[in-house]
């Protein structure tokens, strides 16, 4: 049996919402304080829930990278004659 917090469906939608909003170089302190104000949660509510937190963020990460449109190929220079 898992010993993790899981999070609730509104502390989910909360953090999605962070991730949202925060740019791409906010730490994980800073999207659980975004997350909790949008909760309207006291400061420091999530940090007991922190690898739920990190869980969603890498899923959400690895959804990103699977819907990025593939690299184009480098195309070679032609001679001209």
């Amino acid at each position: 049996m898992d010993s993790r917090a899981e999070l609730t469906t509104a502390e989910k939608a909360a953090v999605l919402h962070a991730i949202a909003q925060l740019d791409g170089k906010a730490t994980q302190k800073k999207l659980r304080r975004a997350a909790e104000s949008a909760l309207g949660a006291p400061e420091g509510s999530l940090d007991a829930k922190k690898a739920a937190v990190k869980e969603l963020c890498q899923e959400q990460l690895n959804c990103f990278t699977q819907q990025s449109p593939p690299k184009r190929p480098k195309l070679q220079a032609v001679k001209s004659f």
